[in-house]
Parts: structure tokens; C-alpha cells; sequence
């Protein structure tokens, strides 16, 4: 039971670590919305720095206090509708070829077309 115990937490863990990083990823991409869109962004950054460092230092699920654990799923729940709000908001509001980028086949000059 202790294995598989922590088993899961590195798991958790590395899915932690790489959810960091794809919001990271996300986040870079957010420049020109609201700035209130951008504030929730970094605060969701935030809480997700702060969820990461709640479980790096400990061995156990155990050793993290049950007050803990539910503010951290209410976190990820926080995080979750936030995000939702924001790729609402971009999917309602902002130009396509600013969602697709400059590789939309529609935007990008073909080398044999005169």
C-alpha cells in the first residue's frame, strides 16, 4: 500500500508540473484581452503554484491536512471555470485568424501561385 501510495503522488506531482506548463504556455498567449481576463489568468497561475507546493515537500497523502486537500480540489475547480471563461470569451470575441495564427491555409502565400 505505501508503493502505491506513493506512486501516485509522483504522479500527481508530474501531472501537476505539467499542467504548470501548459498554462504557462496559455497564459503566454493571452496578451491584447482584457486585462481583467489576464488578472484571472495569473491568478489561476498563482493558486496552481501554490497546489504544487502543497504536495512537493511531503512523502504521504497523509502528511497533507484534509483542510488542505479540499481547498486545493476547490482551487482546481476555480482554475477550471476560469479558464473556460477565458476561451469563451476568446471564441465570442476575438478575430479568427487571430485564434488560428499566420499558418491558416487561407493567410499563407503558397511558393507556386503567381
Amino acid at each position: 500500500q505505501p508503493e502505491i501510495e506513493s506512486r501516485a503522488l509522483a504522479m500527481f506531482r508530474e501531472l501537476t508540473r505539467q499542467l504548470q506548463l501548459s498554462y504557462l504556455t496559455f497564459v503566454s498567449q493571452l496578451r491584447g484581452l482584457p486585462t481583467s481576463l489576464q488578472d484571472k489568468a495569473k491568478l489561476i497561475w498563482q493558486m496552481m503554484e501554490d497546489l504544487n507546493g502543497s504536495f512537493l515537500a511531503t512523502d504521504s497523502f497523509q502528511e497533507v491536512p484534509s483542510a488542505t486537500l479540499a481547498q486545493s480540489c476547490q482551487r482546481l475547480v476555480t482554475a477550471r471555470g476560469s479558464v473556460d471563461e477565458i476561451v469563451d470569451y476568446v471564441v465570442q470575441n476575438v478575430p479568427l485568424p487571430w485564434v488560428v495564427g499566420p499558418f491558416a491555409p487561407s493567410l499563407v502565400e503558397l511558393p507556386y501561385a503567381s
